[in-house]
């Protein structure tokens, strides 16, 4: 705000201020403090001004809420909703206190961030272990390849001493 301004878009004077805003001109007036009554009626009209000039719910949307309301049926008998906004309030005031909360669950999240590295680290683990075994099994099949070219090469071998021995 701009000293000596008022109203929702500075547009007025403020009490002990005179002159005329549109130009940039309110000046203190160095009037007495207790100033007179039109004074103090003019800043309870500035005030009456600025909350008229806020957004909000009109009349027309009011009496339209209030009509949807009157028209809902409440199956409720008045000591159930009571007792419904007794414990709503409980509820509420059990939650005002966050600081407690987190005191009373500190020693469960860190035993929650104990279980989760000790996870992570079974994971590490677990994952060292399927690489090995990735590696015997890529192993294997490549002992299985070669076991597959020495027998072809025996059979090939066999074939040719039977070939050399029936030429003798």
């Amino acid at each position: 705000n701009r000293q000596g301004f008022g109203g929702r878009k500075c547009d007025q004077c403020r009490t002990n201020y005179w002159g005329n805003p549109s130009d940039n001109s309110c000046r203190p007036c160095n009037c007495d403090p207790q100033g007179s009554s039109t004074q103090q009626v003019d800043e309870l009209m500035n005030q009456i001004d600025e909350f008229l000039e806020e957004s909000g719910a009109s009349p027309a949307d009011i009496r339209s809420l209030a009509t949807d309301v009157l028209s809902k049926g409440i199956s409720l008998r008045p000591e159930q909703i009571t007792d419904l906004a007794r414990r709503n309030n409980d509820t509420f005031s059990s939650l005002t206190s966050i600081d407690a909360i987190l005191a009373e669950t500190s020693g469960d999240l860190a035993s929650a961030k104990a279980l989760k590295d000790r996870a992570d680290t079974a994971k590490a683990h677990a994952q060292g272990i399927l690489t090995v075994v990735q590696q015997v099994l890529d192993s294997l099949v490549a002992a299985k390849a070669a076991q597959d070219k020495a027998e072809e090469a025996i059979q090939t071998a066999d074939k040719d001493i039977s070939a050399a021995v029936s030429h003798l």
